[in-house]
This record gives structure tokens, sequence and C-alpha cells, in this order.
């Protein structure tokens, strides 16, 4: 018995530095995801319901739009693009959410559908969400190899003819996420 828990707690002790071993190596885990998603969420507004997917992929030039490579080293750069490429169908875990307001695409699309217009349609989601609802969709969050820097895209609608959005870089301190740079924000 004695050398059976042994071996259970060195074989537990090896998985745990596997764990370590690959997250230093730049995999990103859920928790990592998670973690940004929920700090962030914290920010928005009350009101907000978010889309549980976004297929919306990154733009083939977004590194070169936001000069990516004149505030990140050429190694961060190539992680992003990796990232990049695995972002167009990124789903909302709503176990994992701090957010308990999250609608899918399905039923988005249903209420569209439903709806003669924007106007309608809108109409439609301030009686079932309330008057100051806001729809709102985040892309993947997008890690430096470290880790200790995060690239974050949100876009909001408050109705018919409103748009707002931002791509933003978060920095790490004293395991927090603080806002670090705005590459672009957008309001109508």
């Amino acid at each position: 018995m004695r050398k059976f828990l042994f071996i259970l707690a060195l074989s537990s002790l090896s998985c745990k530095e596997v764990k370590n071993t690959e997250s230093e190596n730049g995999v990103i885990s859920e928790n990592d995801l998670y973690s940004v998603i929920n700090s962030l969420q914290n920010c928005a507004p009350k009101g907000t319901i978010y889309y549980s997917e976004n297929d919306t992929p990154y733009d083939k030039n977004f590194i070169e739009t936001y000069k990516l490579d004149s505030i990140f080293s050429t190694e961060d750069v190539d992680f992003f693009r990796k990232q990049m490429k695995k972002a167009t169908d990124f789903k909302l875990n709503i176990q994992k959410t701090k957010c308990d307001r999250i609608i899918t695409k399905h039923n988005i699309n249903k209420m569209r559908l439903e709806s003669k217009t924007d106007e309608i349609f809108w109409e439609k989601i301030r009686m079932k969400y309330g008057p100051l609802t806001c729809l709102a969709y985040i892309k993947l969050p997008i890690f430096s190899k470290d880790k200790n820097y995060v690239i974050f895209s949100s876009n909001y609608s408050t109705g018919p003819h409103s748009l707002g959005g931002s791509i933003e870089i978060y920095k790490k301190i004293n395991n927090k996420w603080k806002r670090f740079h705005s590459l672009s924000g957008l309001m109508s």
C-alpha cells in the first residue's frame, strides 16, 4: 500500500511539472484565458450581454496595422500569429465566466429574423433584457509568449445606430491586468 501511495504521489508531481513546462513553452490554457476575461469583464457596463460565439477572425494585417513588432519581440509577434490563426472559433464557456448574461448566436439570429427592422430587434432586446442593454462580443485574448501581456479586443452595440469597440494591450502587474496601451477605439 505504501508503494502505491508513493507512486501516486510521484505521478501527481510529474503531471504538475509537465503542466508548468507546457505553460513556459507558450501554451495558453483555459485558465489563462478566463483569468483575463473575468478580470476585464468587470469594466463592462452592468447591462452588457455577451455573445457566446465570435467567429470574426483577426485581420490578416493586424500585426502590421498596429505596429506590434515595434512594441513586442519577434518571438512574441510569431506567438501572436499562431494564436490568431486559432481565434476564429472562440466560444465563451458560460461555466468559466463571471458573467451570467450570455446569449447564443442562434438566439440572436432568431431574434433578428423575427424582427422586420433593426429598431424592432432592439425593442425586443430591451423588452427582454432591460432598457440599458448592450450587446457585446470579445475576440480570443492574444497573449505574449511570457503571458505578461495580452491583447484584448471587444465590440459593443447599444442600439441600431450605435457601435463602439476597442483593442487594448494589458500588462500583468502584481497578478492583476492593467491597461498598458490602447491600440484603437471607436464609437459611433
